[in-house]
C-alpha cells in the first residue's frame, strides 16, 4: 500500500494572477474612495459652518450682544476661507474670540467669490486677524445680533455661502460637488443645501 501523499501548492503563475487581480481591484477602488473622502470632508465642513452659525445665534441671544462670525484665510494664496471663528465685542469695545479657530478639512474652503458662490460675503466687514499664530490672516465677518438679525442686511436669496474643494474654487464656476449654507436674515437660522 502506497502511503505517499501529494502536496498541493500554488504555482508561480497562479500566485501572479492573484496578485494582479488584487492590484486591479485596488486601482479601481482608489478613485471611488477619493470621491467618498472628498464628499465626506465637504459635508463635515458644511456642518461646521452651520453649527458655528447656530452657536453664534445662541451666544448673541444669551449674552444680549452681537456676535461676529469670521471666515478666515489662513493661507495667503488660498482661493477661499479655510477656517472660521466667533468673536464678540466686550463692553469696553475690545473684540475677543469666543472660541478656538476652527479649520475646515484639508482642501475644503468657503468660496470667496462674492458674485456667484458666496453672495453673503459681498458686503461683509473685512480685516486682518493680527493674532500671534496668524498675524496676517485676512478675514471677512458676518454679524448676528441678539434678535437673530444678520448683518449685512441682505435678502434671503443673497444670504448664502458655498463650501467646496479649494481646487474647484479657482475657476469661479459651480462644481458638481458642493454644499450651500443659506441664512435666514431675520432669525440667523442656517439651512444646508446639497445637490
Amino acid at each position: 500500500m502506497n502511503t505517499h501523499r501529494q502536496r498541493r501548492s500554488f504555482t508561480l503563475v497562479e500566485m501572479m494572477a492573484v496578485v494582479a487581480l488584487i492590484g486591479l481591484l485596488v486601482t479601481v477602488s482608489i478613485p471611488a474612495m477619493n470621491g467618498l473622502m472628498n464628499s465626506s470632508n465637504l459635508t463635515s465642513a458644511g456642518q461646521t459652518v452651520a453649527d458655528q452659525i447656530g452657536l453664534a445665534r445662541q451666544t448673541a441671544s444669551a449674552r444680549n450682544r452681537a456676535v461676529e462670525i469670521r471666515f478666515i484665510r489662513l493661507s495667503a494664496d488660498a482661493r477661499g476661507y479655510d477656517a472660521m471663528q466667533l468673536w464678540m465685542t466686550s463692553a469696553n469695545g475690545e473684540a475677543k474670540p469666543l472660541n478656538r479657530l476652527t479649520s475646515f478639512p484639508t482642501g475644503i474652503v468657503v468660496s470667496d467669490d462674492t458674485t456667484n458662490l458666496s453672495k453673503a460675503l459681498e458686503f461683509a466687514d473685512s480685516g486682518v486677524l493680527g493674532s500671534n499664530l496668524y498675524p496676517n490672516a485676512e478675514y471677512v465677518a458676518l454679524q448676528i445680533r441678539p434678535s437673530g438679525l444678520v448683518t449685512p442686511t441682505l435678502p434671503m436669496s443673497d444670504l448664502y455661502l458655498t463650501v467646496l474643494r479649494a481646487r474647484d474654487a479657482e475657476d469661479g464656476n459651480l462644481p458638481s460637488n458642493y454644499l450651500t449654507v443659506q441664512l435666514n436674515p431675520n432669525t440667523g437660522v442656517p439651512l444646508i443645501f446639497r445637490p
